[in-house]
């Protein structure tokens, strides 16, 4: 799937349970507001007019050339089923979102319990990177913060204090403390568990709109069905472009799309030459106060791709299509609330994610 992840969220999917704080890379672009996401990040947000079309600022065919995909033929297929266990999945991830737990303050923590805390790790007594949260959802057990750290908590009584040494991992997480001795202090707050799905908690969930938790799961079933479209949709896209994956040709990556001081394929190719390992180098990036784009290669290249059959098939995307967008996102729980996706997400990520809708859409209009 190009782009499926996108659409359910799953960039913010690792966050649900571990909020721990991660370094993301800044977004620039002229005539920008600048503001300063929650977790320190800087992003950049525009505003287009609801009729007027998004300006990417250059034209796709300069860098990149695609074969004639005009008569491919591709077997049209019908989206998957909503499944009682897809609703129930996502009205959980709802109530994750939305913070709506059942707090235990006693007792102790057990392997695998979502434990609320507060922490700080130091090395020589100064803090690394993610070594510091405050009101923080860690699964205990998980590996998702760091494993090491979380064997500390398990048998804690919940409401203590604790202070103790590990060993940090050679994890990019925490690159600038891999390997080294590093004290921590956590405040094990509560355990957290999600309330039984009922009528009362679904109205509270919603803010009165919806009343039952039938009348609520038919609704979610609706907005899960519309995602496994979209993705179809970009399954047929994906296939199209396959049969003529022979006549790509990428020329470079436009300014405007690039992300990040340096990107990860550059580093691999230094790493080469230089004879390192390419964690050293990332490693020495890092501790200089670059940036790593890890998927920029990958991202812009598809970028390219969807602009490149935008432009060729005259598909444009107006504010209005990032209005709806945005609204759409906040409906399939991949973000709370417009201010959670302008934290996150710049205007162009918004128009980029608005256009794959719109071409994989026509594509798939196309396929027999």
């Amino acid at each position: 799937m190009i782009v499926g992840c996108f659409w359910r969220g799953c960039e913010k999917e690792s966050s649900k349970e571990t909020k721990a704080v991660m370094d993301t890379a800044s977004i620039d672009q002229s005539d920008a507001k600048m503001i300063i996401s929650r977790n320190g990040t800087v992003q950049f947000t525009t505003k287009t007019a609801d009729d007027e079309n998004f300006d990417f600022g250059y034209n796709a065919e300069d860098y990149v050339s695609v074969g004639d995909y005009s008569n491919v033929t591709v077997v049209k297929t019908e989206p998957e089923a909503v499944t009682n266990e897809d609703i129930q999945n996502d009205i959980e991830n709802r109530l994750k979102t939305h913070a709506m737990w059942n707090e235990k303050k006693e007792g102790t923590v057990e392997q695998f319990d979502l434990v609320n805390m507060d922490f700080t790790g130091t090395v020589d007594g100064k803090t690394f990177q993610n070594s510091t949260g405050t009101d923080i959802n860690i699964r205990i057990g998980s590996g998702d913060y760091c494993k090491e750290v979380e064997a500390q908590i398990i048998g804690k009584n919940i409401g203590e204090k604790i202070t103790f040494k590990v060993t940090m991992p050679d994890d990019s997480k925490f690159s600038d403390a891999a390997g080294k001795e590093a004290e921590y202090t956590v405040t094990v707050k509560s355990v957290r568990t999600l309330p039984d799905i009922t009528d009362d908690v679904i109205n509270k969930l919603t803010g009165g709109k919806y009343k039952t938790v039938s009348e609520y799961e038919a609704y979610i079933k609706q907005v899960l069905q519309k995602e496994k479209e979209i993705e179809n949709s970009l399954t047929i896209f994906e296939e199209t472009l396959g049969q003529v994956a022979d006549t790509f040709e990428f020329k470079g990556v436009p300014e405007q799309e690039k992300e990040g001081d340096i990107d990860i394929e550059t580093i691999r190719k230094e790493a080469e030459e230089k004879g390192v390992e390419p964690v050293e180098l990332v490693n020495q990036y890092e501790a200089e106060g670059k940036t790593i784009a890890y998927e920029q290669s990958t991202n812009s290249k598809t970028n390219l791709l969807i602009l490149y059959v935008a432009q060729k098939e005259g598909i444009t995307v107006t504010g209005a299509d990032i209005k709806a967008l945005k609204d759409e996102l906040i409906e399939w729980n991949a973000f709370k609330d417009e201010e959670d996706i302008a934290e996150n997400l710049s205007e162009r990520q918004l128009a980029h994610a608005a256009l794959r809708e719109k071409v994989c859409a026509y594509i798939a209009q196309k396929a027999e």
